[in-house]
């Protein structure tokens, strides 16, 4: 018998990859000085997000937090917005695989303990990168960085669906998909605890995985899904 941690993972969840065009506007560099400037670019934006709120992040902050002068970031970023789009594609492939790491397939049997999991992992992440919690479900929210790279969402949700088990009660149909809404209910509660204490709080992961349990509840009507 095949354990459900033995099953092989559908080849387009198994690695995250950041192509040229997920980079939007970055222009990747090949030289190692290149490298390190262009890096150096994104360590500064990701700790000026820490502390300041996006709409104030311009590429002069850029430039002095980092050390590099602005024709120089501009040859790499043309705008703030492809430096957030950059550094949000990495944010997502490390959450991606964080999670593919991290959380073991334990099948349908174990559902909950398994979505518990998933939300702990999410929270663990944001956690330890207050900037990636900024760009997607703080102010980053509202400009629909959220939304940076649609691959991720497809990902995301497809891996949450093989962890659970790939039932028959978690696939799409055309009335919509049962584990997007378990994403957008983790998103707008752990959003809402960012809005009102700038963190996630034990509190609101709480009630994140409560809400999630009681929906899923709802296509798994037992402590085992059929």
């Amino acid at each position: 018998m095949t354990r459900y941690s033995d099953r092989p993972m559908p080849r387009t969840h198994q690695t995250s990859q950041t192509s040229p065009s997920r980079s939007k506007g970055a222009r990747k560099p090949a030289q190692a000085r290149s490298r390190d400037r262009f890096e150096r670019i994104l360590a500064a934006t990701e700790a000026l997000l820490e502390t300041h709120p996006i709409d104030e992040i311009s590429v002069g902050m850029v430039s002095d937090q980092s050390g590099i002068n602005r024709a120089t970031v501009y040859q790499f970023f043309p705008t703030v917005r492809s430096i957030l789009h950059t550094l949000g594609t990495r944010f997502l492939d490390e959450l991606y695989d964080t999670m593919v790491g991290e959380v073991q397939s334990r099948g349908p049997a174990f559902w909950r303990e398994t979505i518990a999991k998933v939300q702990d992992t999410v929270v663990r992440f944001y956690s330890r990168h207050p900037a990636a919690c900024s760009l997607f479900l703080g102010d980053g929210s509202l400009h629909g960085l959220r939304v940076i790279d649609q691959d991720f969402d497809k990902r995301f949700t497809e891996h949450i669906r093989w962890l659970l088990g790939a039932s028959k009660a978690i696939q799409p149909t055309q009335d919509g998909d049962p584990i997007q809404i378990v994403v957008t209910i983790s998103i707008s509660i752990l959003s809402l605890s960012v809005y009102t204490h700038q963190r996630i709080t034990d509190y609101y992961n709480s009630a994140a995985k409560e809400a999630i349990t009681l929906y899923l509840a709802t296509l798994f009507p037992s402590d085992r899904a059929p």
